[in-house]
């Protein structure tokens, strides 16, 4: 099925505005903004494959590990930051 008509359209077209949202929240430096790739880029992923994009489909699933790796580690780094603050440690102690 190569045409899904305008309802898809609309679909996509809020897919595409929550995806940027989620940039947004990238450049604000919110995690939050991880899950909200990931969650569209699994929507392109199935679009793309159902359209044939086969390439642009493959490129979604490499999105997607970047976004989950990016989550994880993203993580850390808060946790970390916690720990300092909690303990009142420098980061040249932790060294």
């Amino acid at each position: 099925m190569n045409y899904f008509g305008f309802t898809a359209n609309i679909i996509d077209a809020c897919m595409l505005l929550f995806g940027k949202g989620g940039k947004f929240l990238n450049a604000r430096g919110n995690r939050l903004c991880f899950l909200i790739d990931i969650f569209c880029l699994t929507y392109w992923f199935f679009m793309d494959i159902n359209r044939g994009l086969y390439s642009q489909g493959f490129s979604c699933i490499i999105s997607i590990c970047i976004c989950i790796y990016g989550f994880i580690n993203w993580g850390k780094k808060e946790k970390l930051q916690k720990e300092i603050l909690k303990n009142k440690m420098t980061p040249t102690k932790l060294k």
